[in-house]
């Protein structure tokens, strides 16, 4: 597949192109990575922007990115 070690993914979530929070998964959920697996969805919790922690309420455009780690 790639030659890096994948430790997790990440939920970008964005309300009207700006950035807003992501969400940490150890599995994706979905298929398509980046860009072209952008889809809309519908979260009620808590997001981490940087050091800091988001309650949102809404549908917000998402994307899953794979968190990568060193060469295997």
């Amino acid at each position: 597949m790639n030659g890096f070690e994948i430790f997790g993914y990440s939920i970008d979530f964005y309300d009207r192109q700006k950035f807003i929070g992501s969400l940490t998964l150890d599995e994706p959920d979905r298929k398509l990575m980046g860009y072209a697996g952008k889809k809309q969805l519908a979260y009620t919790g808590e997001l981490t922007k940087g050091f800091k922690k988001i309650n949102v309420d809404g549908v917000y455009m998402t994307e899953c990115i794979p968190l990568c780690g060193r060469l295997k």
